[in-house]
């Protein structure tokens, strides 16, 4: 049954999820050596979990409407290439 109040419990949702999408990616840029993700990804030099995921996304075409870089999709990307082992296994 839907009770008028499923719209935003869903975005609530969704913004725990996209947290705990960029809480993982900065968990994966702190463990990896900043050279092999230059390389993967191939980016220039970035300072912070944001600026990392804006161009990866800006470098893979993942863009929202209105061309906004959809982080989200960037910090899929990385996710997924961490659970491949594509970045490699790296412990602290």
């Amino acid at each position: 049954m839907h009770n008028g109040s499923g719209s935003a419990t869903r975005l609530d949702m969704f913004q725990c999820f996209s947290g705990s999408l960029m809480l993982l990616v900065k968990e994966i840029l702190s463990i990896c050596p900043h050279e092999k993700l230059l390389s993967l990804y191939r980016v220039p030099s970035f300072s912070s979990v944001d600026e990392f995921l804006q161009k990866v996304a800006t470098l893979r075409g993942k863009l929202k409407k209105g061309g906004i870089v959809d982080v989200e999709a960037a910090a899929r990307i990385v996710l997924h290439d961490w659970n491949e082992g594509t970045i490699g296994n790296f412990s602290h």
